[in-house]
């Protein structure tokens, strides 16, 4: 600690301001003896006070130092763990070229969005200086502009501006993944259509709606087919307070209604 550090706490301002006063009484109405005694007494105090104050800012700059480094190794964790993603997307689409069957063409770019969707969350903690909040609107935001890209559908996204934790994040993520994809496979056959994505945030409630206007679905037979669907409804089951409403009358609305948490 320096004396500049010191100097500011206000503990010895004021034991300094009092010693001197009792010093200059003593002096000036006082036995001599006595403004010695009680100069070497305040020194001693002085010194054990400063001692202690020395010791409280140092373990605090330690943990101020640890903390730094913690932040800094869990955001190289997030970059490498998002490179490796990179590589493993490159695999797959460098695989996915020598496939002819458009089915199997098209079930490796959907493991290519799912696994761009977990490595957007990752970049996200790498970029930012939370350790484990993700910025919704901007995490949804990749997801959705990358999803864009591979249609002529329009993709309306109003998301509010609210924080959740890794694991919720990733999880609603995903969702929004694989409900935006189904609606690009199957909403719309003929004509190019809207697919829109909301998450409202308010009072600790969260209400995630994906909604299109196509065809829609005969439930009975799709949902037992659809790995997307019982992925959406396996991931709703993680987050908090969940409940998923999944409506075919007119295109098809899902809604996923959970709770923020602490």
């Amino acid at each position: 600690m320096t004396p500049k550090k010191l100097y500011k706490q206000y503990w010895f301002i004021g034991s300094l301001v009092i010693a001197l006063s009792v010093v200059l009484y003593s002096a000036l109405y006082g036995e001599p003896h006595y403004t010695v005694g009680i100069f070497a007494s305040y020194a001693l105090i002085f010194y054990a006070f400063f001692r202690a104050e020395e010791k409280k800012l140092a373990y605090a700059e330690e943990l101020k130092k640890n903390a730094e480094e913690k932040s800094f190794l869990l955001r190289e964790m997030h970059h490498r763990i998002k490179n490796n993603m990179q590589v493993m997307m490159g695999l797959l689409e460098t695989q996915s070229f020598k496939i002819k069957d458009p089915k199997y063409k098209q079930m490796f770019q959907s493991h290519v969005d799912r696994i761009k969707a977990m490595s957007y969350l990752h970049q996200n903690l790498y970029e930012q200086k939370s350790n484990n909040m993700i910025g919704m609107r901007d995490y949804l935001g990749k997801i959705v502009r990358n999803l864009q890209f591979m249609t002529s559908n329009t993709i309306h996204m109003e998301i509010d501006a609210c924080e959740l934790d890794m694991r919720q994040a990733l999880n609603v993520g995903l969702i929004v993944n694989e409900t935006v994809s189904n609606a690009i496979k199957y909403a719309y056959d003929d004509f190019d259509g809207i697919i829109n994505v909301f998450l409202v945030h308010k009072n600790g409630k969260c209400m995630l709606h994906v909604q299109d206007f196509g065809k829609g679905y005969d439930p009975e037979t799709f949902e037992d087919e659809s790995l997307g669907v019982s992925m959406i409804q396996d991931m709703a089951e993680f987050l908090e307070d969940s409940t998923i409403t999944i409506n075919s009358t007119y295109g098809v609305s899902i809604v996923v209604m959970f709770s923020k948490g602490e």
